[in-house]
């Protein structure tokens, strides 16, 4: 367990500083930012392979 979890995990009552809500907002902000990469990335294979399979597609049309 990394010290984040073990922080979070050390008591119930405890409420949440404002370090806490920083770093939960910049992970929330990572994980945006890396969806969004992700989905460019994905948009761009698909324009790939849509290049590679048109051909074929036109070749062997019924």
């Amino acid at each position: 367990m990394d010290k984040r979890s073990a922080s979070r995990t050390t008591s119930s009552t405890q409420e949440p500083t404002h370090l806490d809500l920083a770093e939960y907002q910049a992970e929330w902000a990572r994980i945006h930012e890396n969806t969004i990469r992700q989905l460019e990335q994905l948009e761009q294979l698909k324009g790939v392979l849509d290049s590679l399979v048109e051909p074929f597609f036109s070749i062997h049309a019924f």
